[in-house]
């Protein structure tokens, strides 16, 4: 069955058609980065960027769940 998209458009994901629905990240709290401490894996939220258990300095990374961007997409048992 034809389109009636311009030829690649229908899996453009910039497309207002194939826009999801998204929320904040809850991994980095919507940032994007954050410091995630090296021993416990969360996310370290006060001034000092140390590791509580280790005492470690953490340098800031980008949040894998949602690749830096702050939001990940709505899933449709929350939506619902």
């Amino acid at each position: 069955m034809a389109s009636n998209y311009p030829p690649g458009a229908e899996d453009h994901p910039e497309a207002p058609y194939n826009e999801v629905e998204t929320k904040d990240c809850d991994d980095c709290e919507g940032k994007g980065d954050g410091y995630w401490s090296c021993c416990t894996g969360e996310l370290i939220t006060h001034d000092i960027k140390m590791c509580p258990k280790c005492h470690e300095h953490l340098g800031e990374e980008e949040c894998e769940t949602c690749e830096g961007k702050g939001e990940v997409p709505l899933d449709n048992k929350e939506g619902e």
